[in-house]
């Protein structure tokens, strides 16, 4: 994964189903669209809704609820916390969107840099 992070943006379900408008808008971001203002989270329907059984072998694979909103039970409610201290900190993900952002910093802070310590436009293009 090393040099690709800048291509994957991950959506946590939490962040989309407690965060929903704030969650979309990071996407078209990411995305490089205009936001779509008219989104309905409220009325929502799968147009293309795919023969799940046949094709995947597993039915309801691609379900889609009326609504963006939590569903089942909350894992803290219902798992011992050995399991979730076992499970603390295994979201690769995030560890990935770090290092996005602290290269992108360290990107803007050497490029930032090297404009100041640059006397002409050919040593900005060489890198001298």
């Amino acid at each position: 994964m090393e040099g690709k992070q800048k291509n994957l943006h991950f959506v946590e379900y939490e962040d989309l189903v407690t965060n929903t408008e704030a969650t979309m808008r990071k996407l078209y971001e990411f995305l490089g669209e205009e936001y779509y203002e008219a989104h309905d989270y409220e009325n929502l329907e799968n147009v293309h809704k795919e023969n799940d059984a046949e094709v995947y072998g597993f039915s309801d694979m691609h379900d889609i609820r009326k609504s963006v909103g939590k569903s089942g039970i909350n894992p803290e409610e219902i798992l011992p916390e050995s399991i979730l201290k076992a499970c603390e900190g295994s979201e690769f993900w995030r560890s990935i969107e770090e290092d996005v952002d602290n290269n992108e910093n360290t990107y803007q802070e050497s490029v930032t840099e090297f404009d100041n310590n640059s006397s002409t436009s050919d040593e900005k293009l060489i890198g001298a």
